[in-house]
């Protein structure tokens, strides 16, 4: 048996709420069996003509690959199942769950800058439902990177659309 069948091949299972840390987790488990190239795609697939380069690709991609699906969930398998490459798996992963790319994302962090609590508002189940958002939003990797500038301007701009179309409205224009 190598030194390499040795070291640890999984982690916590992706779940879908815990992507940031499995991210973290899942990278570090490439690097320590030096896959990492195989799923930023900074090792090529090797010419037809080299068999020997060729098969040690296929050997470690299909490793990589092997590695991702072993280290999900069984739900979260829909994601990565017509991937042809580690690659191809890592990027599906990557569209799905993402801080930049997630879908709710923009949406959560908007609704987090607008909560405001109401006059004569419950101040604990306000400040429990502002936790509850920045959780989510910590989930979906939001708050572990700074937010772009121009992002920030979106919101703002955004917000700045909403509050307008609401006043037009109140004054029935």
């Amino acid at each position: 048996m190598s030194a390499a069948l040795s070291l640890p091949f999984h982690t916590d299972k992706l779940t879908g709420e815990n992507w940031f840390a499995w991210k973290i987790k899942i990278t570090h488990l490439f690097e320590l069996h030096q896959l990492l190239g195989h799923i930023q795609e900074q090792i090529q697939v090797p010419k037809e003509g080299d068999t020997e380069a060729r098969a040690n690709w296929e050997r470690n991609d299909t490793l990589a690959r092997a590695m991702i699906v072993m280290n999900l969930c069984d739900d979260q398998v829909v994601y990565v199942a017509q991937a042809k490459t580690a690659s191809d798996m890592w990027k599906s992963l990557l569209d799905a769950y993402d801080a930049e790319t997630h879908p709710s994302m923009p949406l959560l962090r908007l609704k987090l800058y607008k909560s405001l609590l109401e006059e004569g508002g419950d101040i604990v189940k306000h400040h429990a439902e502002l936790k509850a958002l920045r959780r989510r939003l910590h989930l979906i990797g939001a708050f572990c990177h700074a937010i772009p500038a121009e992002v920030r301007c979106k919101d703002v701009l955004c917000m700045i659309e909403e509050e307008y179309d609401r006043r037009c409205r109140d004054r029935g224009v």
